[in-house]
């Protein structure tokens, strides 16, 4: 058995001078090291400017932690879409905007990066917005070596799999299934009543290892004789509670 859990990759969109001139956000190390940097640039710059490229959780999360820690500081978030937190409810949006702006966050929508100088973000409407500092958390997508499998996927890259969390086949010559499976960030299954894919968050990978863990389990079980299996665990779709921190300990949350 295979099972492919991969995670994702930063997503630059292909934007000229993105990926060398700002930060990203991904790991423990990329905390750490952007806590670092800040520190010494805003020790020798109290009002320097930072740009955060994306208004999703990550990004506003970052933002107001930093506007939060050091109130000189010039902070803005660059949205390509009209507002933040694309796909939330306009009810969590509205009171996180009016935070942000409480902070001091300038908040920049409908501004879609076309370019990154070293000092300078332009966007699609020729907008030149200057910074000492440009972290990215504009998006993430499959790794690229899932392009090289013989495995379907959607147009992202995101592998394609059955509710049991089985991978499918590019052709139909090849038999892979019930053998290879998948789960986390790297897998598209879309949610039946939105018919938007899932949120790339940790209790749904949770779950669908559950499950893929139950399959295998029922699938050597049954190929050493020890019982049929009638009916294969499968992942149902569903949304989970979150919390969003924007700045210090304000937070507003989904539970339930």
């Amino acid at each position: 058995y295979l099972v492919l859990a991969p995670g994702s990759e930063i997503n630059y969109f292909d934007i000229p001078g993105l990926e060398h001139n700002s930060r990203v956000l991904k790991s423990f190390a990329d905390a750490k090291n952007i806590q670092t940097d800040i520190s010494e640039l805003l020790l020798t710059n109290p009002s320097a400017k930072i740009i955060i490229g994306g208004g999703g959780p990550t990004g506003i999360e970052v933002a107001a932690e930093i506007k939060y820690n050091y109130p000189k500081a010039k902070v803005a978030i660059v949205e390509a879409m009209p507002t933040l937190l694309t796909g939330f409810n306009p009810r969590l949006v509205a009171p996180v905007e009016k935070r942000l702006r409480e902070l001091g966050v300038d908040i920049v929508t409908n501004e879609a990066i076309a370019s990154v100088t070293k000092s300078e973000v332009i966007s699609k409407n020729k907008r030149e917005m200057p910074f000492d500092m440009l972290i990215w958390t504009g998006g993430v997508k499959a790794p690229a070596f899932l392009a090289k499998l013989p495995l379907k996927t959607e147009p992202r890259g995101r592998m394609e799999v059955e509710p049991g969390m089985y991978c499918l086949p590019q052709t139909p010559d090849l038999k892979i299934r019930p053998m290879v499976y998948a789960l986390g960030d790297s897998v598209c299954i879309y949610d039946p009543k939105t018919h938007k894919p899932m949120p790339g968050v940790a209790p749904t990978a949770i779950e669908q290892g559950e499950v893929v863990a139950e399959n295998i389990f029922d699938d050597i079980q049954e190929a050493e004789g020890m019982h049929h299996v009638k009916k294969r665990a499968t992942y149902k779709p569903k949304e989970h509670p979150y919390a969003l921190a924007v700045g210090g300990r304000w937070t507003i949350a989904r539970i339930g």
